[in-house]
């Protein structure tokens, strides 16, 4: 299934790059959208455009990306461990092994199939039907704390917050194996 994005470049967005504007007007990931204009998808009045393209205004936007299915997110009686809540936000002490959402492969069992039935129908408009309430996400096999949005609002400013960095995130590795030293420290960015 495809969606089509049409939209004409404002004089607000005059002189600004294309891969951000169509991420904003659009809601996608930046990444996504530099991806899908590699794929030669964007044109601006009929001619395609690269990532990096200066907008004008009055031009008018086209891309045609392709739209997944949506699972459907079904209440499952899965036992949360909820470390703190409040009328905004959860936060939730993810173990190991769970999925945060589902996903082709993983249509149930997952934290927001567990939210769900926790919270009733108070997580459906947040955040859109397939991530109801989730700000961010921890991979499967990683155990930690999640911040879960109760409603738009706290939605809103809980992904701004982490997009700003005004929320401090700590990892901690444990290793099995012949490791030297007993204690140590790794300060580096971590890669997918």
């Amino acid at each position: 299934m495809t969606a089509r994005l049409s939209v004409k470049v404002p004089a607000s967005a005059a002189g600004g790059r294309a891969d951000r504007f169509v991420a904003d007007a659009s809601g996608l990931s930046r990444s996504y959208v530099q991806r899908l204009i590699g794929e030669g998808r964007l044109t601006a009045d009929g001619q395609p455009l690269r990532a990096s393209s200066t907008l004008e205004a009055g031009s008018r936007l086209e891309m045609d990306f392709p739209v997944a299915v949506p699972v459907q997110d079904l209440p499952e009686d899965i036992p949360l461990r909820v470390v703190y809540e409040d009328a905004d936000l959860l936060i939730v002490d993810k173990p190991a092994g769970l999925v945060t959402h589902p996903a082709p492969g993983h249509p149930g069992g997952t934290l927001v199939n567990a939210l769900l039935a926790r919270e009733a129908n108070a997580l459906i408009s947040v955040a859109g039907q397939q991530r109801p309430g989730i700000v961010h996400r921890l991979d499967r096999d990683t155990s930690g704390l999640l911040m879960v949005a109760r409603h738009d609002a706290s939605q809103a400013r809980l992904q701004a917050a982490l997009k700003a960095r005004r929320v401090k995130k700590t990892y901690l590795a444990l290793v099995h194996g012949s490791v030297a030293a007993q204690v140590g420290r790794i300060e580096a960015p971590i890669g997918r």
